[in-house]
């Protein structure tokens, strides 16, 4: 194909063929092969040229919808953070003069007032009147209060000749106390490193399970008591990854986390997931919490940005039920403080492999990594 700045300037002279699609065509006259091959690589030129401009408009075409899947990331990010902030006002759904105080519980309430009375009176004619026994009406508003009102009139009433008649009504009004409130995500503002702690918040020594190798060790499967280990029996993974911890640790009342944190639950975490990754966008939740790179994740680490600054470390984990060491750099475990059941807990895993954040649930006896955070 001819240089696109052949299109104005291009003339060929002196040919005696025509070449189309890689095949020479003879010509008897000199003059018509130079006009044919000049017309021809004008026309590739031509070609040339709409292509580069084909090739511009996909380029900014690329371009733009990189530029929106980056406002789409701001949108989250600033939706996670007014669900930090502001939770009440992000679920409001009123006008703008009624924008609720997230802080403020209201609580409204009235007394019960009662009044009675009555009359009698004497006749010389004799009528019977029949009253229903009883109507009671009673309405309700779903704002902030109910309101609950009763009249109850004898059965009959009947007046005779030189006898007296009584008639009493009695009305009675009542409001009951209604409390409003704001339920909110539990979204947990968790530390960026793992717990590394020798000690429960009451400054009880957490036993420490020593043992030699990385291989199956029955003793530390058995253990019904809170213990820990560090990652690969070497202490110096603790600077790193900190230490794991089997859920006895994590459910000892004297309390695993420092003073000021505590271990979230299974609908904390929960709710760190839905707001980090909104229902109907793709699942990359566990991409936005690993550590980038390939220093301490296997690669190909994928999809991790940190962009949360969760700074998830891949720990790996200690079996169960076996005792053996597992995985380290490939996947990183974190303890909920939610029983599954009498033999198991919940915890939530990230992986080397995808960008997902998985939730299973293990044996309590498993060594696990630790994030706590803030009350």
């Amino acid at each position: 194909m001819a240089n696109c700045s052949q299109i104005n300037n291009t003339t060929i002279q002196g040919t005696s063929t025509v070449t189309y699609d890689g095949t020479p065509l003879p010509c008897t006259d000199v003059n018509t092969c130079d006009n044919l091959n000049t017309i021809l690589a004008k026309f590739n030129a031509i070609i040339c040229s709409a292509t580069n401009s084909v090739n511009e408009i996909t380029e900014n075409v690329t371009n733009i919808t990189e530029d929106v899947m980056i406002i789409g990331e701001d949108i989250i990010n600033i939706y996670g953070q007014l669900a930090i902030c502001c939770p009440a006002i992000c679920n409001f759904t009123g006008t703008a003069n009624q924008l609720p105080d997230p802080t403020t519980t209201t609580t409204s309430s009235s007394s019960t007032s009662t009044s009675t009375s009555t009359s009698t009176s004497t006749s010389t004619s004799t009528s019977t009147t029949t009253v229903p026994p009883t109507s009671t009406t009673t309405s309700s508003s779903s704002s902030t209060s109910t309101s609950t009102s009763s009249t109850t009139i004898p059965p009959s009433s009947t007046t005779t000749t030189s006898s007296s008649s009584t008639s009493s009504s009695t009305s009675t009004s009542t409001s009951t106390t209604t409390t409003s409130s704001t339920t909110l995500c539990p979204f947990p503002i968790f530390q960026t490193t793992n717990l590394n702690v020798t000690t429960y918040a009451n400054g009880d020594i957490i036993p420490e399970y020593v043992s030699s190798g990385l291989g199956p060790d029955a003793g530390w499967a058995a253990l019904t008591t809170g213990a820990w280990c560090h990652v690969n029996n070497n202490p110096a993974n603790d600077a790193i990854y900190g230490k794991l911890y089997n859920w006895y640790a994590v459910n000892d009342p004297r309390g695993l986390a420092p003073t000021g944190y505590h271990i979230p639950t299974d609908a904390e975490w929960s709710c760190y997931y839905n707001i980090i990754n909104p229902a109907g966008f793709t699942n990359v939740t566990g991409g936005k919490m690993k550590q980038t790179g390939t220093s301490l994740w296997s690669p190909p680490n994928t999809g991790a940005t940190n962009s949360t600054g969760f700074t998830g470390l891949p720990a790996g984990n200690r079996n169960g039920t076996t005792g053996g060491f597992y995985s380290p750099g490939d996947y990183g475990t974190f303890w909920t403080s939610t029983q599954f059941d009498s033999s198991n807990a919940i915890y939530r895993s990230l992986a080397y492999s995808n960008d997902d954040l998985y939730r299973y649930n293990q044996r309590k006896s498993s060594g696990f990594s630790v994030r706590v955070a803030q009350n």
